[in-house]
């Protein structure tokens, strides 16, 4: 696989970009990336240089930034991606700054604080990476995490308190009592779109979720698992046994469940665990080869 990277060059040194070739180059599944700081040659025009790398690339990975929307060379690698039918991902920060003629195409959000430990950045690579290799890629990931909870759960201060963390770390969250409005359309299509445009989806266990709406997309995530990453938290009434008893309790059970005996309501335990999960996911690219 051949990716081409598209960006301003003032973008550069604060997303890392060089850093980013070298640690996709070190994937197996990635045979060249086109980098135009790195590859130019004294005497290849960048229109050539830009020719050449989108017509032989497999993916062309396009950074949606301030600066790269004022640049006309973004345009033009994305025409020529389109004219050869290649697979266009924007990377942005902002949804206005991706061109409009790729707002479509399922892409990644990305914050820049989360450039500011090498850890985070590793994170930010395995993101990418996953997106360039999962099959089902057809919707824009613009949530890191969805949160699924009963509006009538007794421990709703939980979820709350979750949801303020994770935004504090800057995370974008998709919480309902947040997000939605009636304007965004039709609940459940609204909630599949939704579900399929976050990386990692968290649903609040509790008895009254399985008799919600929130089983639901609890269901519909599990449609889309390959896509999305899904951690169930079970608040301090689920056990086991109880999740047997549901009509999906062994496909919940077969996934890496957070129990509440290892956090007990304290949220900043509960971020570490889910931390966790996901870093064990990602492992197999995000931490072995750096």
């Amino acid at each position: 696989m051949k990716i081409y990277i598209s960006y301003a060059p003032q973008d550069s040194s604060e997303l890392k970009l060089l850093e980013l070739v070298g640690f996709l180059e070190n994937e197996d599944r990635i045979d060249r990336v086109y980098y135009w700081e790195r590859d130019t040659k004294e005497e290849q025009e960048f229109e050539e240089y830009m020719e050449d790398g989108v017509n032989a690339c497999d993916i062309i990975l396009v950074f949606c930034t301030g600066e790269s929307k004022k640049t006309e060379s973004l345009q033009k690698e994305i025409n020529i991606a389109k004219q050869n039918k290649k697979r266009i991902i924007p990377i942005f920060t902002r949804f206005e700054n991706i061109a409009k003629s790729i707002r479509d195409n399922r892409g990644l959000k990305f914050d820049r604080k989360s450039f500011k430990d090498l850890r985070g950045f590793y994170k930010f690579c395995g993101e990418i990476y996953y997106l360039m290799t999962e099959e089902n890629a057809s919707y824009i990931k613009k949530w890191h995490f969805y949160i699924s909870h009963s509006w009538k759960e007794m421990h709703t201060q939980v979820v709350n308190d979750l949801v303020d963390l994770l935004k504090s770390k800057g995370y974008y969250v998709w919480y309902d009592k947040l997000e939605w409005s009636n304007k965004l359309g039709d609940w459940k299509t609204v909630v599949v779109r939704e579900i399929r445009g976050s990386v990692n989806f968290l649903p609040v266990l509790c008895y009254e979720y399985f008799n919600s709406q929130a089983y639901y997309e609890l269901k519909k995530a599990l449609k889309f698992k390959d896509a999305v990453n899904i951690i169930p938290i079970r608040l301090k009434s689920i056990d086991e046994d109880f999740l047997k008893s549901q009509e999906l309790g062994e496909e919940i059970i077969n996934l890496t469940t957070i129990p509440w005996k290892i956090y007990e309501g304290d949220v900043e335990s509960l971020l570490e665990h889910i931390m966790a999960v996901i870093e064990q996911q990602y492992n197999k690219y995000l931490f072995t080869k750096h």
